[in-house]
């Protein structure tokens, strides 16, 4: 009885145990799911024709693309067996003559691939005429290499599908394809992507990382045979030096991290960590070790061919003028007929739904830094001259045009160098999420603790100085994050905008697990930690204390970083930034300044940013007025200067005159400040002066550039005088700035152009059609600029007023909604705007209607608006310009 009791046990639990097994194997994998339109096998029926030569000349062929998804087999009935649908077979001629009916027939097969035995002739018409007949037969091939070669090529077209409703948004990425596509994503300040893979790049992943992505890969590709076999391969054999190998041999893991990049899925994205991680590091090796001959030409010409739907085109296109970043590694070259292999050209009709494009990257003053080289001697394909780039590569579109005779699209770009150098500064969110990661690498060191035993004993050596000097070290480490941590927990305040938070929530940021979990027993095992660990640590210290107003606090972090730090690295650029904003809020603006301008001859002035975010600093604790009156205050010791040490002109113009732009630029900010976010005319209209008269005596002045600057400086203060009802000299300083635009044609002068005739047909004494006609006429010239679309706004609410003013309520009504829906909801820059287009709406209803009916709120106005696309605002302008053209001529 006993013994049957005893067995029922065994039974249930093993049972129990099958049912768990069963539910671990049907979980989805975190990468989602494959498209098995999209998936393939290549069978490889290897028989008696397949010499001993041919299988040695096969086996030295780099199988780009098919490698993982090749499989051999010795009999036909192995077909059948393997149950896969989408197969490309590779046979002899003789094999498929004797198997012609059964192989042609079977839906399983997709393509048939023939090999030509050498040296037989006999029948050979009449297997080509059959082979002609047959659609699904390709060849025959007298050389496999040749063989190989044909079918990587058709896969990478007849695998590739346009993006259907499950891809990603279009406005977050221009090219999602199956295929090596590239990825190009709107750079946006509060987007966390760009800092996570910054941060990848910097902090070494856990023990853990790729285990787990081998683990995803698996159930992925569960019912794969080929592809578990290569993820095993992988899962063996992979080491951090073969990262670039195992990349560009095509297979599954090309198309897994660069889809998983794609959608920008959090926690899929982590898994990627170590792959990201090892890439980017082999590629700053061989850029650092090896000459890359490519380079030496003044400009560089980077080309890379790929499919992209017409739909991703069109998008593609939509982006011009617009700063994009490479979101996942971009493989190119320096030929153009190797892109042009690669794009298909000449294969697709400009009507067919699937296009080929070549990327044309222009690149000046070419001295990269980091993560980007020729990768020849590292790559699966060491043949083909690949040169890769790590992601976050900035680049802009200048245009996107069709050549009719190749064919073929060339979407010319040209490299914004702001995202990938080295000496660019941090944010406070990558800062934040490189030390979530690095929590995430020490904890876990915690798991494999029993295997460093041998480590530590040598560490622990009493023989060994430099050992017990490391150890002093570690536990120094350990104690600051142990008691600091918390510190930051504690301190710790995320703004509205930021790319990171500490809840566990849906809103698309990065979420600070482990930090905010932290706990001082997960360092009871003492991890080894390194010097980067300890500066990322004391520089976010820094950065909240600086934030919080606690300026001492944060210069003691600070200097506590430094003390680790490398006296040329991206953290020490960024922390001397910061230093020198604690010193301009502390009211030491020399040597705010001082810092300023070696950081600036460090960069050699590529930092465009960087004076504006000193000048402007400002601390939480600090009010309005404080900060106005501390960043005026440093903006005026910038903008004079005593030559002779106090016996000169106390208002000498700006010493270091090749950097007055930045002075400038931020005296029209304040001033900006002043106007619309403290309503203070006086002081906005005396950083406005300011702003004119280092323009106006600077030697350079008579640069076509600083005429956009006076310009737009005199548009600013005819702003300041229209809101006090001086309107006479409002359109005198309009006028101005638009003579001054029209000197020289640059694209974004047509843009300030544009706005400000729009206002002087606002405040002329009469209605004007014609004004208007050529503003919209000038901002079809500018449209593709950055910041377009805000100002057809503003200029459709120009109109609207001006046809206010002689009562025409109803077309006012029209071009004021219309301008509604251009402006993005945009809580810093436009709800002010939004604001005042909708009390216009509700103003011009009211006097349409004479007061008799109740007027729609501000919250039924944004209802019912549509936002228009890109393309849809270009036909409206056309649609007005008829308009204002027909109106004219009746005037």
């Amino acid at each position: 009885m006993a013994t049957t009791h005893a067995y029922k046990r065994k039974e249930q639990h093993r049972g129990r145990k099958k049912s768990h097994s069963k539910k671990r194997d049907t979980r989805k994998s975190t990468f989602g799911e494959i498209e098995k339109t999209k998936e393939y096998t290549i069978l490889w029926l290897y028989d008696n024709a397949i010499s001993q030569q041919d299988d040695y000349d096969i086996s030295k062929v780099k199988l780009r693309g098919i490698v993982d998804y090749l499989r051999k087999i010795s009999y036909i009935d192995d077909i059948r067996k393997t149950k896969d649908q989408n197969i490309m077979l590779v046979l002899s001629s003789g094999t498929l003559e004797k198997h012609f009916v059964q192989l042609t027939n079977s839906v399983q097969i997709r393509l048939i691939y023939v090999y030509q035995e050498r040296d037989d002739n006999n029948s050979q018409s009449n297997r080509n005429e059959l082979f002609i007949e047959c659609p699904k037969v390709r060849g025959p091939f007298e050389d496999l290499k040749e063989l190989f070669f044909t079918l990587s090529k058709h896969i990478r077209t007849m695998t590739f599908q346009p993006s259907m409703a499950t891809e990603p948004p279009p406005l977050t990425s221009a090219s999602k394809t199956i295929e090596r596509s590239t990825s190009t994503s709107y750079s946006y300040v509060t987007d966390w992507y760009i800092h996570l893979i910054r941060a990848f790049q910097t902090v070494p992943p856990t023990r853990s990382c790729k285990d787990k992505f081998v683990e995803e890969c698996a159930l992925l590709y569960h019912d794969n045979p080929s592809i578990l076999q290569a993820i095993e391969e992988f899962k063996i054999t992979y080491t951090p030096d073969e990262a670039i190998r195992w990349y560009t041999r095509d297979g599954f893991l090309y198309k897994v991290l660069n889809r998983i990049l794609r959608e920008k899925n959090q926690q899929a994205i982590q898994l990627t960590h170590f792959l990201i991680y090892d890439l980017d590091h082999q590629l700053s090796n061989e850029l650092r070790t090896i000459e890359q001959d490519w380079m030496r030409a003044e400009t560089v010409h980077l080309y890379r061919g790929q499919l992209m739907s017409m739909e991703e085109l069109q998008q593609l296109k939509k982006n011009k003028g617009e700063e994009l970043f490479v979101n996942s590694f971009l493989s190119m070259t320096t030929d153009l007929a190797v892109a042009n292999m690669f794009a298909g050209a000449g294969a697709f009709g400009p009507d067919d739904p699937i296009q080929s494009v070549i990327f044309d990257i222009e690149w000046a003053d070419f001295s990269p830094k980091h993560g980007l080289a020729d990768i020849h001697r590292l790559s699966y394909n060491g043949d083909e001259g690949e040169i890769l780039l790590s992601p976050t590569y900035t680049v802009n579109l200048l245009d996107c045009v069709y050549d009719e005779k190749e064919r073929v699209w060339n979407a010319i770009f040209t490299r914004i160098p702001q995202v990938d150098d080295p000496l660019i500064r941090i944010s406070d969110d990558e800062r934040l999420m490189r030390l979530e990661l690095t929590l995430q690498h020490l904890i876990e060191e915690k798991d494999s603790s029993d295997d460093d035993d041998d480590d530590t004993e040598e560490m622990l050596d009493p023989f060994s100085d430099s050992q017990d000097d490391k150890f002093e070290f570690t536990r120094k480490f350990c104690s600051a994050f142990v008691e600091d941590v918390p510190i930051l927990q504690r301190e710790l305040n995320l703004p509205e905008l930021c790319s990171v938070t500490l809840n566990d929530d849906s809103s698309g940021r990065f979420q600070l697990k482990t930090f905010r979990s932290f706990t001082a027993d997960l360092f009871d095992h003492g991890p080894k930690i390194l010097d980067d660990m300890i500066v990322t640590l004391y520089d976010a210290l820094g950065g909240v204390f600086k934030t919080k107003g606690k300026l001492m606090q944060a210069y003691f972090y600070y200097q506590k970083a430094s003390i680790y730090d490398k006296p040329q690295s991206q953290t020490t650029y960024t922390r001397q930034s910061h230093l020198a904003q604690i010193h301009k809020l502390n009211s030491d603006y020399e040597l705010a300044w001082n810092i300023f301008d070696e950081l600036m001859d460090r960069t050699e002035d590529v930092d465009s940013f960087l004076y504006e975010d000193i000048a402007l600093a400002r601390s939480d604790t600090m009010t309005d007025e404080a900060f106005l009156q501390n960043s005026y205050a440093f903006l005026q010791y910038c903008s004079t200067y005593n030559d002779d040490g106090g016996d000169g002109d106390e208002e000498e113009e700006l010493f270091i005159d090749n950097r007055v732009s930045y002075v400038i630029d931020a005296w029209a900010e304040l001033g900006y400040r002043y106007f619309y976010q403290n309503h203070d005319t006086k002081h906005a209209l005396d950083c406005y002066m300011h702003e004119q008269k280092l323009s106006v005596t600077n030697s350079r002045s008579k640069s076509p550039y600083f005429n956009s600057l006076i310009g737009s400086c005199s548009e600013r203060m005819g702003d300041v005088y229209a809101s006090e009802n001086d309107v006479e000299k409002a359109l005198k300083l309009y006028q101005e700035a638009l003579d001054l635009a029209l000197q020289e044609k640059f694209a974004i002068n047509w843009i300030t152009a544009a706005r400000c005739m729009c206002k002087i047909g606002r405040y002329r004494p009469s209605h004007e059609y014609e004004i208007f006609y050529r503003a919209f006429q000038y901002l079809l010239y500018g449209y593709g600029k950055p910041y377009i679309r805000d100002t057809i706004g503003k200029c459709y609410m120009c109109l609207s007023q001006s046809l206010q003013r002689y009562e025409r309520y109803q077309e006012a009504l029209k071009y004021v909604k219309q301008a509604i829906s251009i402006f993005l909801p945009d809580p810093l820059l436009l709800e002010p705007l939004i604001e005042k287009c909708c009390q216009l709406v509700i103003e011009l209803y009211r006097s349409a209607n004479n007061d008799n009916t109740s007027p729609p709120t501000k919250e039924d106005v944004l209802k019912d608006r549509v936002l228009l696309d890109d393309e849809q605002i270009k036909n409206m302008l056309q649609m007005t310009m008829d308009e204002l053209e027909s109106e004219s001529k009746h005037q």
